[in-house]
Parts: C-alpha cells; structure tokens; sequence
C-alpha cells in the first residue's frame, strides 16, 4: 500500500508532528493522544495543525514480504525458553522485529524514511498553502521510542540532500522544537556498530556516521553550519535499555 501523507488546513502558523513508537499505533486507536495534546495546549489547539505519521504497516508489509520473519522468530526462541507468558513472548517478537529493521533491512530502513520526508515535505506545503513562509512556520516534532530514531535518520537526510527541498538554510526549513522521548538511538549505533560490515549500506545509516551521533544540520558553502532544530531534547528514563 503507497504511503500517503496526511494533509491539514493550518489557522495559525504552528504544526505538530506525531511520531510513534514501536507497537499497534494506528490512526483508529490514536486520538486520546490528539486529545491530550490538544487539552495541553488549552486555548490555542484550534491554532496548532497536529499531525501523525504511523509506520507499522511497513514492518508488516516487509515482514510478510519477505522471509526474515522466520529469521527474526529464530532470533528469539532463546528468549521464549525462560519466559513462561504467551503475552511477553508475542510482545518480545514483535519488539526484535521492529528494533532489528532498521539495522539489518536497509530497504525497510530506506522506506520508512522516504514516508518521513514526503510528510515533513506536505507540512510545509500546507503551511505555505495557507499563506504562511516557510521562515514563519513554527513547527515541532515529538517522537517517541524507535519514532526517535526514524527522527533522527530522516533529519540527517533532510538537511544533508538539497533534493528533499527540506534543508535549514537554503530552504528554510527550520524546527523549533524536536522532543526525543524514550531514544533507542544510541542502543541502534551500538547494536550497528558492533554487526559491522553485516549491516547492509551503512554509508546511508546515519546513527552509525562520525564519531559520536550529531546534530542534523547543513553546512553552508563557507563552512558555518545552521542545525535543523533550534532545540533538540532527548529523554530516556532508567528502564530504557
């Protein structure tokens, strides 16, 4: 099935993006999150264009489209053996499979990306649409858990690839705010990093790129660089991995 982003009418000049996390995050069992995030921003939602972008049908898509699924049910009987709950063991499949995508499928990786950037490209499009410049707009991006890695590599791609029409200072394309919540973005570099040569074009897997991770950003001609966020926060909690 085509990915086709979702398109909003703005009021105002500011628009969320909503990244999910691994897991069932679809459209139909989201809004209590659209409507908590609304009741936050009280008297000023009606001015805020919130957006979603949900990749779980791509995993799936790649899943039964290929036969890694035997490989990832593999990857993780060692894990069923000492875990007596049918529930856990679901969940815990369900986990490998989307935290080994990224690294193991660069087509998988190269897909959700593709998505990624062609609904950053429609929120900018909408704004201007409704008569607010690219300069003006004031958007935000909240990602949580694997969401914050899709963030990160789609960012990196954005502001380093003049063709996405998404770069900070030859199109303006700037984020107030990008909120990572529950980051496994260290845990994918360490997990890429140790697979090696294993992990297929990781030329174009930009956590495992320089020496630490970095912030996505553009270099101008004369070497100043503009980052694509104004303010980055990453936030993990003790009982992420």
């Amino acid at each position: 099935m085509p990915f086709t982003p979702q398109h909003k009418s703005w009021s105002g000049r500011r628009a969320v993006l909503l990244v999910h996390g691994i897991g069932n995050s679809r459209p139909d069992n989201s809004p209590e999150l659209v409507q908590l995030l609304q009741s936050a921003l009280g008297s000023d939602q009606d001015s805020v264009a919130v957006y979603q972008l949900f990749y779980d049908h791509f995993n799936d898509w790649m899943v039964e489209k290929t036969q890694a699924k035997s490989l990832l049910e593999a990857a993780t009987e060692s894990l069923k053996v000492a875990i007596d709950d049918p529930e856990l063991n679901d969940t815990i499949a369900e986990y490998v499979g989307d935290i080994l995508w990224p690294v193991l499928s660069s087509n998988a990786r190269a897909m959700v990306r593709e998505a990624y950037l062609a609904q950053l490209k429609q929120i900018v499009d909408d704004g201007e649409a409704a008569g607010v410049p690219v300069r003006r707009q004031k958007l935000t991006i909240i990602a949580h858990s694997l969401g914050c890695f899709h963030t990160y590599e789609a960012l990196h791609h954005a502001a380093k690839f003049p063709t996405h029409v998404l770069q900070p200072a030859s199109h303006e394309v700037r984020f107030a705010n990008v909120i990572l919540m529950a980051s496994p973005v260290q845990l994918i570099r360490t997990v890429a990093n140790r697979l090696g040569s294993l992990v297929p074009n990781r030329r174009w897997l930009e956590t495992v790129q320089g020496e630490t991770l970095s912030m996505p950003q553009e270099v101008r001609t004369d070497g100043t660089a503009v980052t694509s966020a104004r303010q980055l926060i990453s936030i993990t909690g003790d009982l992420d991995p």
